[in-house]
């Protein structure tokens, strides 16, 4: 992968995790990012892809 598209591709993933991170604390009310571990994260994300819950905030 040339150095352009490696920019490309990290800022996919920066939205990506921007929306994940957007959805996790509208549907998580009184969870913060910096009280939830990227554990609790991946977990909890895990979970909608098997039974999507709450409101979605994407793009």
């Amino acid at each position: 992968m040339d150095t352009n598209a490696h920019a490309k591709r990290h800022e996919k993933l920066h939205k990506a995790l921007d929306e994940l991170t957007a959805d996790f604390i509208v549907n998580n009310p009184g969870h913060t990012l910096g009280g939830t571990s990227i554990m609790e994260l991946m977990e909890w994300s895990n979970t909608q892809t098997q039974a999507p819950a709450g409101n979605y905030h994407g793009a």
